[in-house]
């Protein structure tokens, strides 16, 4: 998908153990595409360090050869070619790019303690949502800024909205000290940080170690504004969720520099029936999937009921709906299972060497599910639709 976005972006594909290192791919296909395997183990020992899940995502941004790096997960797809975004803002001021989550910010006051971070808890410096609490009078007393203003929108915190780390830009020359202390951040993130970050709130782990580290020392760093998008299946007029979309900070940058100007006032409604805006700004651009539930392994998507590709009825249906080709101006997902079917049909024997997948029965259906969706697009009915998780 990178390179089908245009992207002549060199990349070193991060795999945290030996047992999961595949000789053919990373030998063979991944230099087809520019990309070169870095295999973690090799630079510590498992034996004295005990890096998890979300821990390897600070390890990798300190072992990458790179100086600038455009971080993906691996379930993150481009489906806009991103490296435009090196040499503009608001990545050039800034050096690090941040996106939004779903939710709002919940870190903890201790937090600010235990940082040394001074927050000044009589000023407000932001209006970041346009509820009631947000937009205190000012006759509010000591009590009424406990009760009325957002905790995150007074000087000295760290901004709205809660931070999605399935995708980063960053400068590490610039940045280095903030890389470090979000190391120290997640080795420690289990135990202590995590909960501080987000008070148990939906969404914890890494994702605020690296907003937090650049805020504590100081360092800029630009929160891109646009809403985090949701898309999936609908059923009846629900949405399950399938994947998030994250948009262009560039344009996010400039539209946000005017924002009276271009915010968007085309409102949704959620399924408790209040409205939300559908987009905050008018010329909002998708740049990234983050692909997570469910992973986009055919085998593990096929066959019939939610987020699997046919229906109750055995017909074949898309994991996204068409609001994904209406948001993209193209289909989106179709040039997921191209993707697929490329590195399926052409190295399967490859891909699947080692596993109990017949690679010549993957890329049929595959390519089966390939040409249903080039040939025909999902109805979504009418009426207003909300959404499920």
């Amino acid at each position: 998908m990178l390179r089908d976005s245009g992207s002549k972006l060199p990349v070193e594909v991060f795999i945290p153990k030996s047992n999961e290192f595949s000789f053919d791919l990373c030998n063979v296909v991944y230099p087809l595409l520019g990309a070169k395997c870095i295999l973690m183990q090799d630079y510590f020992s498992s034996h004295n360090y005990k890096f998890r899940s979300y821990q390897l995502k600070s390890m990798a941004l300190l072992l990458t050869s790179f100086e600038e790096v455009l971080f993906l997960d691996s379930d993150n797809l481009p489906i806009k070619n991103p490296d435009i975004l090196f040499f503009n803002e608001p990545y050039k001021s800034t050096g690090m790019v941040i996106w939004p989550d779903f939710w709002r910010r919940s870190t903890s006051p201790m937090y600010y303690d235990l940082a040394d971070i001074q927050v000044n808890e009589t000023h407000q410096v932001r209006f970041s949502y346009g509820d009631e609490r947000d937009h205190p009078t000012p006759l509010n007393t000591h009590e009424d800024y406990e009760w009325k203003v957002s905790y995150h929108d007074l000087e000295g915190t760290i901004p709205e909205a809660s931070s999605e780390a399935g995708q980063m830009l960053i400068n590490r020359r610039t940045h280095a000290r903030a890389l470090f202390l979000s190391l120290y951040y997640n080795f420690y993130g289990p135990q202590y940080y995590y909960g501080l970050f987000t008070q148990g709130q939906a969404g914890e782990g890494d994702k605020e170690t690296f907003i937090a580290a650049a805020h504590k020392l100081g360092l800029p760093y630009y929160q891109v504004q646009e809403y985090i998008r949701e898309f999936g299946e609908f059923v009846g007029d629900s949405m399950l969720i399938a994947t998030m979309g994250q948009y262009d900070p560039i344009l996010d940058y400039l539209q946000n520099e005017s924002f009276e100007k271009y915010k968007d006032d085309e409102w949704n409604n959620d399924k408790e029936g209040k409205k939300y805006p559908r987009h905050l700004f008018k010329n909002s651009e998708l740049m990234f999937l983050h692909c997570n539930w469910p992973k986009l392994y055919p085998w593990n998507i096929e066959g019939q009921g939610r987020r699997k590709v046919l229906d109750d009825n055995g017909n074949p249906k898309r994991l996204y709906s068409d609001v994904l080709s209406d948001e993209t101006g193209f289909d989106a997902e179709a040039k997921i299972w191209s993707a697929m079917h490329w590195l399926l049909c052409k190295y399967g024997d490859l891909t699947l060497k080692g596993t109990d997948k017949d690679p010549v029965e993957w890329c049929s259906k595959v390519s089966a599910h390939l040409e249903w969706l080039q040939s025909s697009r999902d109805g979504r009915g009418g009426g207003a639709h909300t959404v499920q998780t």
